[in-house]
């Protein structure tokens, strides 16, 4: 299709060609039809009227003739030197101007490809940086609420999204909490976690779902749509203790540039595939470190957790009470009874003393410490050790009792090694003398 400047070049050359050698009428023509008359005589009327005087080619070097100029007069004449030699002029300047627009236009149009290409891949850098940013949260100590909602203010400046929120589904009722908000737009928390909403039945979404028309879902929320919502998109995120976590994202403006693109969705979804990689590494890890903190018989801490529990409260300074405990008549009850009874015994004991509120820890075999604050009386932790020995020893039909030793810090020491060693020191004097008095320790009936 012709270009306007054509127009403009042809209508030109017509013009000047008339007036350079009196023709009365001047028919400039491209091979692709345009064609443009200038002259006494209209552009309708017949050329047969007036004789041709004579005709120009319009050549493009390596093309060939991309049109004509023809001259019509009533009056026969031959063109003189000058007249010849200025329209020769005029007509390879004409090409000259028709090649130059082409080579313009040529350029805007790669000009404007290389603008979209630079913003395209200014939009996959801003990508890729979100993303290497979103898998950096999994390195960091964030709890997996945490790191949701720091995935969702990554991600709404990224794709250019008005509102981002992070939705929990808990016994699936929804909570919403903001993540980012573009300036001058709304809070929409309040509106779409309300019942009956599109978002409240969403608990159970295992897909990303997308809106770009938020407006006509039969169960939009009449006051977000007031509020300028457009365009909303749902991404799960997995599970964590029993919650769902859900990325909830919206857009506002005109239903043409809230819509989702592909990009859009690339990124949306591969964000969250890394935050439910963030989460489930984290729950790997979480579970990973209680199976190393745990009992295995007996479902309490082990060594490593009271070490890593007791160093901490010696750091923080808090004042505790440490009991050690050693079950006596245990090595009587494997030997009559068999290990699988004792290991009963155990876990019945373990179990019942971790229903008092104390931190239990098994250090092996049939010794146990609990930690609690120094601020509670003794007369209550001997209730539930004479408590759990009861229940241990009905569990199995046989008489248990216990050896202890207690300590305080930050009376009797601050450091764990010290006190862990007086509470032994206490323990097994007790021990001796109940077996120099040869009578057992609280018997249990």
């Amino acid at each position: 299709m012709p270009e306007p400047y054509d127009r403009e070049i042809l209508t030109r050359l017509a013009c000047i060609a008339a007036q350079l050698t009196s023709a009365e009428r001047v028919v400039a023509t491209l091979v692709d039809g345009l064609s443009v008359t200038s002259g006494a005589e209209s552009e309708g009327a017949s050329q047969s009227r007036l004789p041709l005087l004579t005709a120009l080619p319009l050549q493009k070097a390596g093309v060939g003739q991309v049109g004509t100029v023809k001259l019509y007069s009533s009056t026969l004449f031959v063109l003189s030197t000058e007249q010849q030699q200025a329209l020769q002029d005029l007509v390879i300047g004409a090409v000259h101007e028709l090649e130059l627009q082409a080579k313009l236009d040529q350029a805007r149009v790669e000009l404007h490809a290389a603008h979209r290409q630079r913003r395209t891949l200014e939009r996959r850098l801003e990508h890729a940086r979100t993303l290497d940013a979103l898998h950096t949260l999994s390195d960091r100590s964030l709890t997996p609420c945490e790191v949701a909602l720091q995935s969702a203010r990554l991600i709404g400046p990224a794709i250019g999204a008005d509102w981002t929120g992070l939705v929990t589904f808990a016994a699936g009722v929804p909570r919403v909490q903001a993540a980012h908000r573009r300036t001058g737009q709304p809070d929409f928390t309040a509106y779409l976690g309300t019942p009956g909403s599109v978002t409240s039945r969403l608990d159970a979404l295992q897909r990303p779902y997308y809106l770009s028309a938020y407006p006509k879902h039969p169960h939009a929320v009449p006051a977000a749509v007031r509020a300028g919502v457009q365009a909303m998109a749902w991404l799960p995120l997995g599970e964590w203790e029993d919650t769902a976590y859900v990325l909830a994202v919206a857009r506002t403006g005109p239903a043409r540039t809230a819509a989702w693109r592909s990009t859009d969705r690339t990124l949306l979804n591969a964000a969250a595939r890394s935050v439910r990689a963030a989460l489930h590494q984290r729950a790997a890890v979480s579970a990973a470190t209680a199976a190393a903190r745990t009992d295995s018989l007996t479902g309490t801490g082990n060594r490593r957790a009271l070490d890593v529990d007791l160093a901490q409260a010696l750091d923080k300074g808090q004042a505790l009470a440490l009991t050690l405990i050693d079950l006596d008549g245990f090595k009587a009850l494997n030997d009559v009874h068999g290990h699988a009874a004792g290991d009963c015994a155990l876990r019945v004991f373990a179990s019942t003393l971790q229903g008092t509120g104390s931190a239990v820890y098994r250090l092996g075999g049939d010794e146990f410490v609990l930690l609690d604050s120094s601020e509670r009386p003794a007369s209550d932790t001997e209730v539930e050790l004479q408590r759990a020995l009861r229940a241990a020893s009905g569990a199995v039909g046989a008489s248990l009792g216990a050896s202890v030793g207690t300590v305080h810090s930050p009376e009797d020491a601050q450091e764990a090694d010290v006190l862990l060693a007086l509470a032994d020191r206490r323990m097994y004097e007790m021990k001796r003398q109940r077996h120099r008095r040869s009578a057992p320790l609280a018997p249990c009936g």
